[in-house]
């Protein structure tokens, strides 16, 4: 029976996936936090924390891409939220725009594109 193996580069996308999807089901937590005023809380610094992690990890992805039109500059004008994650408490809807800077990205780099 031919097993598949799956290479470091597959098992390195699916990672990334799993924390994606991770963050996808704390941002539904983290909006209603939001919609009831209520964002100082375990779950928005949890949440605050994946997706500053996140942006990291994919980085040094997207620098120097010359193939994903504005994105990485767009992308790189995050990277102070990485160093001071408390910034995004200060004005919330950062927060959202940084969840859609990483799905954009996510989807450009075609991470959401697996397939075993």
């Amino acid at each position: 029976m031919d097993e598949e193996v799956m290479s470091s580069g597959d098992a390195y996308t699916f990672k990334l996936l799993e924390k994606w999807t991770g963050i996808i089901e704390m941002g539904e937590e983290f909006r209603v936090l939001y919609l009831r005023n209520e964002i100082k809380t375990n779950i928005t610094y949890a949440y605050i924390s994946k997706l500053t992690r996140l942006w990291l990890e994919l980085a040094p992805i997207l620098k120097d891409r010359t193939d994903l039109d504005e994105l990485p500059k767009e992308y790189e004008d995050f990277r102070q939220y990485y160093f001071d994650p408390r910034l995004l408490l200060k004005d919330p809807e950062k927060i959202f725009a940084l969840e859609e800077i990483l799905r954009t990205a996510i989807e450009k780099l075609k991470i959401t594109h697996f397939e075993r």
